[in-house]
């Protein structure tokens, strides 16, 4: 018996996106701390978020994009460094689900 790769568990289909997007979640003291990052893929139901800073596993946060039209709760399902960066998997909670709209530019390495 063969094992199952990540990428053949995902049910909803993943689309490459260049997307600017931020995140919040409350620090300790209660006050948001904020982040931005770059999409590298997104489906209906989550993200793969690029940026400079870890957010812990399990973190519920806001997600915030304009250019992909998204705005509300995720929670963390994994961070990863992968060289200077970290590779954050976001899925959407509370409802939030992302719908295509339009093709938006593929994805392609840019500075934040």
């Amino acid at each position: 018996m063969r094992d199952v790769t990540a990428k053949e568990k995902r049910v909803k289909e993943r689309f490459p996106r260049n997307a600017k997007v931020k995140v919040a979640w409350p620090s300790p003291s209660g006050v948001p701390i904020w982040q931005s990052g770059r999409c590298v893929d997104v489906s209906e139901s989550g993200m793969l978020l690029r940026a400079d800073k870890a957010i812990p596993s399990h973190t519920l946060v806001r997600v915030e994009s304009v250019d992909l039209n998204l705005f509300g709760p995720a929670t963390v399902r994994h961070c990863t460094r992968a060289g200077l960066d970290f590779r954050i998997g976001l899925e959407f909670s509370g409802g939030l689900k992302w719908k295509a709209i339009a093709p938006g530019p593929a994805s392609r390495e840019e500075p934040f």
